[in-house]
């Protein structure tokens, strides 16, 4: 009897964590175009679905206007369960964006935020 409500009581918690995971997005729905800003500057970009480097797709943006945002200019982007990462030519991070209901933010080691929203 210990047993089966042990069991039971497994069962039940593995089923509940696995039902709250996140689910990872495709490249379709998230590709289009966006608007990244911060505090004075916006600069529109389109995350595309063409494969940059195996799960990283290309991205399209001023990259003047990136660089005013950024560490750096983003050239791909891919998707995570809680965000949005924008990377190199190499698929390194430039900027990890959480998602935050309709738009996804990044935090500068400065504390400027910077936002990510899909136009409409």
């Amino acid at each position: 009897m210990k047993q089966l409500i042990i069991a039971t009581l497994l069962s039940a918690l593995s089923g509940g964590c696995m039902a709250s995971s996140l689910r990872l997005p495709s490249a379709a729905e998230l590709s289009g175009q966006w608007v990244l800003s911060g505090a004075e500057q916006r600069c529109d970009i389109r995350l595309n679905t063409d494969v940059l480097d195996g799960t990283t797709w290309r991205l399209a943006g001023d990259s003047a206007c990136l660089q005013t945002l950024l560490p750096e200019a983003p050239v791909g982007w891919r998707p995570t369960p809680d965000g949005l990462t924008l990377t190199q030519a190499d698929g390194s991070a430039v900027a990890f964006f959480s998602r935050n209901r309709d738009h996804y933010e990044h935090k500068l080691a400065d504390g400027s935020v910077r936002t990510l929203k899909k136009k409409a």
